[in-house]
């Protein structure tokens, strides 16, 4: 009787446990709204068209362009935007000027990350841990991301670079490691999980599904 009671007891305070673990509310992405939006891209343009040498090598167009851009980023964002991805339209936006010292900086990144390294070699990809070792020694070449070539994954970071930082490869896996970000980009659902497709010099394949660690803040 008094095991029974115990083991009742057990199981009661496990599922309160459970219960106030899930009753506490998830931090909220700092977002901004359609007017916010608006007042921060006035400013920029406005600042922009005093400060950048970029813009004064050809006023008109750069004006143009900008103005173009800023209404594309206004109508598409009509509700609520995180923060983050503002972010990532006003470094597509800087990227008309095709100046390599614009960038927007001291933004917090809470979203997933790539759980792995790239690494470049030859015409393929070395998919690395944490320790710079091959997620699988067997397979140790990338080839999908969620079932996209990286080919594609590629082609949708390089929106986030300027052409000059197009040739640098630094700059290139900083972008391209912003899972989320790009899954969005790419018209693809969120999930706490990646899979990855993965191939040897023989040309056999194999898939890996690796779990996303939790949302931390870095600045990008």
């Amino acid at each position: 009787y008094r095991t029974v009671i115990t083991l009742l007891s057990m199981i009661i305070c496990a599922s309160l446990i459970r219960l106030a673990f899930f009753a506490i509310p998830e931090k909220e992405q700092p977002t901004l709204t359609t007017k916010d939006i608006r007042q921060d891209l006035y400013i920029l343009l406005n600042q922009i068209e005093q400060h950048s040498a970029f813009y004064a090598l050809d006023p008109q167009h750069n004006d143009n362009q900008l103005e173009r851009l800023a209404g594309l980023m206004t109508e598409q964002y009509q509700d609520l935007v995180p923060t983050e991805r503002f972010a990532a339209e006003l470094t597509k936006l800087l990227n008309a000027l095709k100046d390599p010292g614009a960038q927007v900086a001291k933004v917090d990144n809470s979203s997933a990350d790539l759980p792995l390294t790239l690494r470049p070699v030859n015409e393929q990809w070395l998919a690395l841990d944490h320790k710079n070792n091959p997620i699988s020694a067997e397979y140790p070449f990338i080839t999908h991301i969620d079932g996209i070539p990286l080919s594609k994954w590629i082609s949708a970071s390089q929106a986030y670079l300027s052409e000059p930082a197009k040739n640098s490869q630094e700059m290139q896996l900083i972008w391209l490691k912003r899972l989320n970000l790009l899954r969005e980009d790419l018209g693809l659902s969120i999930k706490p999980y990646v899979i990855i497709s993965l191939i040897n010099d023989d040309l056999q394949t194999t898939q890996v599904t690796i779990a996303l660690p939790p949302p931390s803040k870095t600045i990008v």
